[in-house]
């Protein structure tokens, strides 16, 4: 079956081609697959998370509820990176001009264990009650992953051969999405390893981190993990936002890592996988995700028995002593 193509005149403002339906060139071109949010209620999507974030305001929700998703499925180790970069130098050829706003620096989540399809659609699900038939559950992927709506707005991550963006507002995936009740996208690498070229610094601020590879070029079209993205919320996001009025700068972050190395130990108590946690830095002068700094790591041994358990090891790296006195400060040195 033939697509059909529809050219519209360069007059023709962009808020009537969308009326008319008409999709836009990087829609055709991506043919990504649109996310509907499934919450069961009348209200805004965005209004709906702005209460959902009631039960996790404390920022230590987010890597709480980050670790219990990651031991559910299975994932051993778990580690944050805070990225300062800007990436100032790739704002060209993006999805959409508004994501140029989520480019600069943010909080990356990896956990070495992929999504299950059911996952896939689960994320989606504000309704709750995804893992209540599932005992041996601890986190529930509908809610609890929207704690991570405290630090961004556009959130997004890499699962086996998936890329996936949430953008609840519709603002900054612009006209990508023709359907505003289906406020994201996902692509699926298999098919558009080629197109992908064409939006390079898209995805740029992926490449190695973690063994993240997105490049056109790259050996393998799956990631054999999950890598989460969280572009911290700027002021000027924070202004317009529906969800979260809080901007979350270089000191909520570092007291967000402080008090997560601080209840490391605690978390790992609670996990049926996961036995390692790490911390991680990239300062805003590096030139690549290889530059990044292991600040903190905690592991625990997988026990059968109470009377064989072992205690927790802690680990800070030397190389830590290499930051400066502010970032030494943030681990709790």
């Amino acid at each position: 079956m033939e697509d059909r193509l529809y050219l519209v005149h360069p007059n023709v403002p962009g808020s009537t081609a969308e009326a008319l339906g008409i999709p836009t060139l990087m829609s055709k071109m991506l043919e990504a697959e649109e996310l509907e949010y499934s919450f069961g209620q009348s209200d805004s999507l965005t209004h709906r998370l702005n209460t959902l974030l009631d039960d996790y305001s404390d920022g230590f929700a987010v890597p709480k509820e980050l670790v219990q998703n990651a031991d559910d499925a299975g994932a051993t180790e778990v580690r944050f990176l805070y990225d300062e970069r800007t990436n100032a130098d790739s704002l060209s050829c993006l999805i959409d001009e508004g994501m140029k706003e989520c480019h600069g620096p943010a909080l990356w989540v990896y956990n070495n264990a992929t999504f299950s399809d059911d996952d896939f659609e689960n994320i989606t699900k504000l309704n709750g009650a995804t893992k209540e038939a599932q005992t041996d559950k601890i986190g529930r992927f509908g809610l609890g992953f929207n704690a991570v709506y405290n630090v961004t707005d556009v959130p997004s991550f890499v699962s086996r051969h998936c890329i996936v963006i949430f953008d609840p507002h519709t603002t900054h995936l612009g006209r990508s999405i023709r359907n505003r009740s289906k406020p994201g996208l996902k692509l699926d690498t298999r098919k558009h390893r080629r197109k992908l070229r064409s939006l390079g610094n898209q995805f740029r601020p992926w490449n190695d981190v973690f063994g993240c590879d997105l490049r056109p070029t790259a050996r393998t079209d799956c990631y054999p993990a999950t890598l989460f993205r969280l572009p911290l919320r700027t002021r000027a996001q924070a202004q317009r936002s529906e969800i979260c009025r809080r901007p979350y700068d270089d000191a909520e972050v570092r007291s967000l890592l402080r008090r997560l190395v601080a209840g490391a130990d605690q978390l790992l108590l609670f996990t049926q996988n996961v036995t390692t946690i790490g911390v991680h830095h990239l300062a805003s002068w590096c030139s690549s995700p290889a530059d990044m700094t292991e600040l903190f790591r905690i592991s625990k041994r997988p026990v059968r028995i109470v009377r064989e358990l072992n205690p927790v090891v802690v680990h800070i790296n030397d190389a830590s002593k290499a930051l400066d006195r502010e970032t030494q400060h943030f681990v709790g040195q």
